[in-house]
């Protein structure tokens, strides 16, 4: 019961959360709440979208926590990717959204990322020469505090990160309509994104039609693209366009002299001399 209702709560407060990369002595502070949490491999779970309505009625694509299906705990990367408010739980390809590493353990800062192969914590304070971190250590344990000495570590060849510098949204590229372009049905057009951290099929991106259409129907139209990248990072592209019917001429019907016939403009007509 006492982690249902903690879920429960957990998912009232992401409805209102302002997602943002939290680094420093934030990403501390959000891991030590955790702390006793059991170990469980996978936790939080992702979820995949490929082309699924979400609750804003738009179609979603790409990768998010899953926190619906969330099962009370953490793995190592777990910890981390959710502490960190990354947009989804990062695995053994957290790696690459590390910038440079610290030369000495002695400047190393709370926030850092420490990084083992096939392990990852949150360093919380360096004393002396003491490394305290927070991690979910391996099944069977929970969520701790812990420390090495900094001869440990370097036995280890453990390193502490900075996550990059990563400020610019992914790019939204669309083709088979621009904006402002006036169309004869039908209309195809695609839209995807490119983030050099991250493949398309991972990339979270929601539009108000589907990545792939077909459109056939007089009209105007607009096409809204939204996009997050791994830092949650926010990139939009909004565009309007109009689809046209073949032109018509207006023939009159010289029988009664008042009906009148529409004819499409793409008729053959042959001239005979």
């Amino acid at each position: 019961m006492k982690v249902r209702i903690s879920i429960f709560l957990l998912l009232i407060l992401l409805a209102g959360q302002s997602f943002a990369i939290v680094t420093g002595q934030a990403l501390v502070d959000a891991a030590r709440q955790w702390i006793g949490w059991p170990y469980i491999w996978g936790d939080p779970p992702n979820r995949t979208y490929s082309g699924q309505k979400g609750f804003d009625g738009f179609y979603w694509y790409g990768v998010l926590f899953d926190m619906r299906n969330w099962h009370g705990g953490f793995d190592c990367s777990g910890l981390v990717s959710y502490c960190a408010e990354l947009r989804r739980h990062y695995a053994a390809d957290m790696d690459s959204l590390f910038g440079a590493g610290r030369l000495y353990w002695n400047y190393a800062q709370p926030g850092d990322i420490m990084r083992h192969p096939g392990h990852f914590r949150i360093l919380s304070d360096v004393i002396d020469t003491f490394v305290y971190f927070i991690h979910a250590p391996h099944t069977g344990d929970t969520v701790k505090e812990d420390w090495r000495t900094f001869r440990q570590l370097d036995i280890l060849e453990e390193h502490a990160y900075l996550f990059m510098d990563d400020h610019a949204g992914p790019e939204i590229i669309v083709t088979g309509v621009e904006d402002g372009g006036v169309y004869s049905p039908p209309v195809n057009f695609t839209y995807l994104v490119n983030d050099p951290n991250e493949y398309d099929p991972y990339v979270f991106v929601e539009g108000n039609y589907l990545k792939e259409t077909k459109l056939t129907e007089t009209g105007d139209y607009t096409l809204r693209i939204f996009a997050k990248d791994w830092a949650m990072n926010e990139s939009n592209k909004i565009i309007h366009f109009k689809i046209v019917g073949p032109s018509q001429v207006i023939f009159t019907d010289p029988s009664d002299g008042a009906s009148e016939v529409d004819v499409y403009k793409n008729i053959i007509i042959t001239l005979r001399w």
